[in-house]
């Protein structure tokens, strides 16, 4: 049944030609049947692509949110760790500063040791060495007693003192018993 005919210039219906105002009726009752036609047939459709996006867009907040923690929980995890570095450096330049002033220490000992021993051999050389200056002026001493005793023996010898000399050594020599 030919319920509407468009032309470009007039609107019949059942073939008489319509006023402007029935002509404007027309078409919003042709817009009307459309319009309904259009909701009856793409009211499920319309009704699931909604309701699918709006789960699709559920879902994707609930993903954006799990996201969002497990970033923060990195983030948690990360400045403890950073903290846990922060801590472990610190104990690192601790323990460098301790063990350098403990082999600071060694260092220092080491070289007072060192300085000790070296300060007991110069003593020991120094007594040596005042040892054998002494053993040697004795030597020296004893060498000039000696002869100067000699030269005073053989002057007294000379001089005819031979008797009192042999007397003098022999009591010397009584006292030495």
């Amino acid at each position: 049944m030919p319920f509407l005919l468009l032309s470009p210039g007039e609107i019949k219906l059942a073939g008489y030609a319509l006023t402007d105002v029935a002509q404007f009726g027309v078409q919003i009752l042709n817009f009307s049947i459309f319009l309904g036609l259009l909701i009856f047939f793409l009211k499920v459709p319309a009704a699931q692509f909604f309701r699918n996006r709006q789960d699709e867009l559920r879902r994707l907040l609930d993903q954006s949110e799990r996201d969002r923690l497990e970033g923060e929980q990195q983030i948690q995890e990360l400045q403890i760790k950073m903290e846990g570095l922060q801590s472990e450096l610190d104990q690192l330049l601790a323990r460098a500063e301790h063990d350098a002033n403990r082999e600071k220490e060694m260092i220092i000992q080491s070289a007072k040791d060192e300085a000790a021993k070296l300060f007991a051999q110069s003593e020991r050389d120094i007594m040596q060495q005042t040892q054998q200056a002494q053993d040697e002026l004795k030597a020296l001493a004893a060498e000039l007693a000696l002869g100067l005793a000699q030269e005073k023996i053989h002057k007294q010898l000379k001089n005819g003192g031979q008797s009192e000399v042999m007397d003098q050594a022999i009591s010397h020599l009584g006292d030495l018993r």
